[in-house]
Formats: C-alpha cells, structure tokens, sequence
C-alpha cells in the first residue's frame, strides 16, 4: 500500500515533521509512505519550502525571513519580509519602494553564490496601494510621473518603461506567494483594491474614481492593462500587478507546494492520502493546505482523510468537501499543550489500522 501525507502544520510542528509523526503509523504498519511538506503563506510556508529542497531558513532581527533552497534550475530565494497589515482606507502616499529595494538586495547577494531561478516573494496585506510601481522603480523601471510616491504621485502617468527590469530579472522567474483571500484580489474595478478599500470606511466616490483611474493608467502605461482587471493583480496591496505585469505569477503557498513537489504526480501513485492540521472547524474547513491537497486527490480519484489535533467538522460537511473521514488526536473540550509528535504517531496508529490494506 502507497500513503502520502500531506498536512498542514500543527502549533508545535512543521508540516514535515507531523506528516512524518503520522506516517509513522502506516509505516509500521509497512505501508510505503510519501510525506510532502505543504504550508499557507505568512503560516509555515518557508519552512516547507526548506523542508521540501533541504534549503537553509534564517530569519532577521527586522522580521524578515528568507529561505534559500538549492534546485537544478538553479536557486529559489523565498524573502518573507516582516508583515504590515494594510489599515482600513485607502493611504494616497503609502508606496512598494521599500520592498522593492529589500528584494532587489537578496536577489543581488544571491547571484554572487549562482543562478537564481526564481525569487518567491511571500506577503500577505499590505498598505501600499500604488499596484507595484515604488517596487518597480526600485529594480530600474521609469516613468512620466513619480513612482516612488504612492498612487497619488501616479495620476496622469502615460508612461513606465520596465525594460531595465526585465533586462535586471534575465531568466529570474518572480512568484508572490500570498494567503488565499489575496489571490482573488483585482486591482482595479468594481472588485479592485481601491473600492473593496474605501467602501470599508466611506470614502467619497469621487476620490474612489480618482484613485481607481489612476491604477488604471498606471497598468496602460506599463502595457498591463488587461492584468489589472485580473484575479490576483490586487494582491498585497497591488504587487501582483507588478509581478504579472513582468510576466509572473501569484499563488497561495500551498498551490506553490503543491506544484514544486510534483504532489498531483505523488497522488496519482497512492492509495490513501492523508492531510490535516492544528484545527478543522466550521470557519476555515481547514484551509488552502486540505483544499489544496483534497483537490489534487480529487482528480486522482483517490480518497482523503485527516488527523487533526481536533476537528469539529461533522461527517456530511467533510463529504461536501472531498474528505472521507476525519480524526482527532484530542477531545474538543480535552486541555493542555500543543500535542506532540509521539502523540500525533500514537493517536494516528488505530486510524491507520482501519485505513490500511
């Protein structure tokens, strides 16, 4: 018998050690065992990443984290910049600048050790609303009005050369990895940042349009009009507009697992797949990393479980969602601290006596 596990991470465990804590069990039980590290941005995304390549994870005293992981395209840096929360409202001045040069310095120290294939930029929300253009400017790009300035300084722009950031990134590929609510943020329009933003706090229509043209014009001018309308495109404030627009993509870190570990491959080769985490509940149903994996399984046409140290989902809602039982390690109302690996092996051993053949 063939398992993969796939899970999230658990509050005092990597994806890669739970999923190695629950494979354990069938392991024991000499099934063959595939553990694939998976994780959600700004929760346990790099270190999957450097679980999954062997790669090296170091985080600074700014808060920055950034992984690099050895591959045969050449490296992967994954930069995690500290997270800023965009406030309700729309900040006028607020720009990417500063972000822009924090990835421009890695990618640079990275390229004296080798090539890089790829800069993964992981964000969540941010503040900055001026579609990418400060991030832009700091890696080479100009323009007919300021782009360090916000989205303020971008009314009017008929111009924005990127062809000395496209000349800088060479065979660099660009990803921004953000977590699954921000990857269906538009940039412009009825569902683009601007109007999603100051609905929140009542901002006057007019100033809306204003702001909205704005990005609009500033898409024209860097020849990427029709990606700000796109899924995506609004993520992180507006980064994935600029990302797009230089020919990259957005996905949620655990679509970036899911296609960096060949998981549809692995899935296609098993039996049984097993996923989880920390909690299933009603509100999240568990999140992007049992969606993610429970879509792969789907396609294959395999079946799906998952241990969690609790779940509270009941059996029909699991069934809506392509899970085919779910498991606790713990009782809801049990207390005590985050359950370790032994305890996670010990709860997954009858689970796997009744899941095995």
């Amino acid at each position: 018998m063939r398992v993969v596990v796939a899970t999230d991470r658990h509050p005092a465990l990597s994806s890669a050690q739970a999923g190695a804590a629950i494979g354990t069990a069938w392991a024991e039980l000499h099934a063959q065992v595939a553990v694939v590290p998976l994780g959600n941005a700004l929760e346990g995304f790099q270190q999957a990443l450097a679980d999954l390549f062997a790669g090296s994870l170091d985080v600074f005293a700014d808060g920055t984290s950034l992984c690099e992981a050895a591959t045969e395209a050449g490296l992967i840096v994954a930069l995690r910049p500290e997270h800023v929360p965009a406030e309700p409202g729309i900040d006028g001045a607020s720009s990417s600048l500063a972000l822009g040069r924090l990835v421009h310095d890695a990618l640079e120290r990275a390229r004296m050790r080798g090539p890089v294939a790829e800069v993964v930029l992981e964000l969540g929300d941010r503040p900055c609303h001026d579609g990418g253009a400060g991030l832009l400017s700091a890696w080479g790009a100009t323009g007919d009005r300021p782009l360090e300035g916000g989205v303020d300084a971008l009314t009017g722009i008929t111009r924005c050369d990127l062809a000395p950031v496209r000349e800088w990134l060479g065979d660099t590929r660009l990803t921004l990895v953000v977590p699954a609510g921000e990857k269906s943020r538009h940039l412009v329009g009825l569902k683009g940042i601007t109007s999603v933003r100051g609905h929140q706090v009542g901002i006057d229509p007019a100033r809306l349009l204003a702001t909205d043209q704005a990005l609009v014009d500033f898409a024209g001018a860097c020849g990427s009009g029709g990606v700000a309308a796109s899924a995506g495109a609004g993520a992180a404030g507006g980064i994935g507009h600029a990302v797009m627009a230089l020919g990259g993509r957005v996905l949620t870190g655990a679509g970036y697992g899911r296609e960096a570990a060949k998981l549809d491959q692995t899935i296609s080769r098993a039996d049984l797949v097993i996923t989880g985490g920390g909690q299933l509940d009603f509100g999240t149903m568990g999140g992007d990393v049992l969606f993610t994996v429970v879509e792969a399984a789907t396609q294959a046409l395999r079946p799906v479980i998952a241990i969690a140290e609790q779940n509270s989902i009941s059996p029909r809602e699991l069934r809506s969602i392509g899970v085919e039982a779910a498991y606790s390690v713990r009782d809801p109302q049990a207390a005590g601290g985050p359950v370790e690996a032994g305890e996670l092996t010990r709860a997954a051993r009858p689970v796997a006596a009744s899941w095995v053949w």
